[in-house]
C-alpha cells in the first residue's frame, strides 16, 4: 500500500528520494502537490501557473500530459497517471503508466519483447502492445524514466528484451500538469507505531452493544488468487437475490496481513472461530453483578473515491485481551 508524501519535501531535500518504502510488503510513496509546492509552480506573481513539469518525481494527484513535438508533423498529446512502482524508492525512477482518457482508460502501457521487431523492406518494424489491464507484477508494465539534453524524458523497459511503447520510448518527449485534472488524493502519513501501542480507553460502563454491520465480506476460497486478485463475496445490498464479488489486489491482501501480524495478531488460517481459555480472578472483596470481557479489534476500511464503503476487513487480536467486573 502506498503513503503519501508533499512534492515540496522532495524538492527542499532531494536525498529524501532514496528513502525506502516501508518494511511491510508492496509498499510505496505516492507524491501530492501540497500548496508550498504550488506557490514554487507560478510566476508574475501568482497570477500565471507554470504548467510543464522538468523534474522528477511526477506527481500523483494530477492526470498529466505527455506531449511530444517532433520536428515535422502534428504534436502528440496523451493523458496518463505515473503510478510509482511498488517496492521501489522514487529515486529508481520507476513508474507504471496508465492510460487517463480514451478507449484504454484505466489499463496500462506494455512493452513489447524484442521478438517482436519484425524486419520489410530493408527496415524494421515494432507495432506496439495494446495496454493491457494493471499486473504490479509484469515487468513489462515497468519503466524507468530518464531525463533528456533537451529538457525532456524518455523511457526504457525494466524488462531486459522490452522495448516501451513508441509514446515513451521517444525521446524528449515533455510532461505538462494542470489543476483541470486534479485527483483529490487525502493524506496519507502510513502507521503510526506509537499511536497503535496504545489501548483503547477502558473507562466506560459494561454494557452490550453492537451497531448492525453495513457490509459483511466473506473470502470467496473458489476464486481465491484469481489473476492476482483475491476476491470477497458480499449480500447484494439493492435487494437482488444472489452476491456481489470484491477483488483486492493480493499485494494489499498480502499488506494488511503483514502489518496485522507485526502487531501480533495471529493467523488462524481459514477458521472463522477460535477459543480461547484463561483464569480471571476478581482481586475485590466487594461483590460483582456483571462480568465483561472484550478483545482487541482493529480494522482495515476499504472505500471508493468518494466515501463510500467497500469492505471493511476485522482482525480479533486474540492475545490482547481484557477483563473488568462491576
Amino acid at each position: 500500500m502506498y503513503v503519501t508524501r508533499s512534492l515540496s519535501m522532495y524538492r527542499k531535500s532531494p536525498s529524501t528520494l532514496s528513502t525506502q518504502p516501508p518494511d511491510a510488503p508492496y509498499s510505496g510513496y505516492l507524491v501530492i502537490t501540497d500548496e508550498e509546492a504550488e506557490a514554487q509552480d507560478t510566476f508574475c506573481w501568482g497570477l500565471c501557473k507554470r504548467k510543464k513539469v522538468k523534474k522528477l518525481p511526477f506527481p500523483q494527484d494530477r492526470i498529466l500530459t505527455i506531449v511530444y513535438s517532433p520536428e515535422y508533423g502534428e504534436t502528440a498529446a496523451t493523458k496518463v497517471l505515473f503510478i510509482p512502482v511498488l517496492d521501489k524508492p522514487l529515486s529508481s525512477n520507476r513508474y507504471y503508466v496508465i492510460r487517463a482518457k480514451g478507449k484504454y482508460k484505466g489499463k496500462a502501457y506494455k512493452c513489447s519483447r524484442e521478438g517482436d521487431v519484425m524486419a520489410c523492406c530493408f527496415s524494421e518494424i515494432l507495432s506496439d502492445r495494446k495496454p493491457k489491464p494493471f499486473n504490479l507484477k509484469d515487468l513489462y508494465q515497468q519503466v524507468k524514466i530518464h531525463s533528456h539534453q533537451s529538457g525532456g524524458f524518455f523511457a526504457k523497459s525494466i524488462a531486459p528484451d522490452g522495448i516501451p511503447p513508441k509514446v515513451l520510448r521517444r525521446k524528449g518527449w515533455k510532461v505538462r500538469s494542470s489543476s483541470l485534472y486534479r485527483i483529490h488524493l487525502n493524506e496519507a502519513l502510513g502507521l503510526d507505531t506509537s499511536i497503535r501501542a496504545l489501548y483503547p480507553d477502558f473507562n466506560f460502563p459494561i454494557f452490550r452493544k453492537r451497531s448492525a454491520p453495513v457490509i459483511e465480506a466473506v473470502k470467496d476460497d473458489r476464486n481465491i488468487h484469481n489473476n492476482g486478485f483475491i476476491w470477497f463475496k458480499v449480500d447484494n445490498q439493492n435487494g437482488r437475490r444472489g452476491v456481489v464479488g470484491v477483488g483486492l489486489s493480493s499485494a494489499i491482501v498480502e499488506n494488511v496481513k503483514w502489518v496485522q501480524e507485526e502487531g501480533g495478531w495471529v493467523n488462524n488460517g481459514a477458521e472463522r472461530e477460535v477459543r480461547v481459555e484463561r483464569v480471571e480472578q476478581i482481586r475485590s472483596e466487594n461483590g460483582w453483578l456483571r462480568f465483561g470481557c472484550y478483545v482487541l479489534v482493529e480494522s482495515f476500511v476499504l472505500r471508493r473515491m468518494d466515501g463510500s464503503l467497500v469492505l471493511k476487513w476485522d482482525f480479533r487480536h486474540t492475545d490482547k485481551i481484557r477483563c473488568k467486573w462491576e
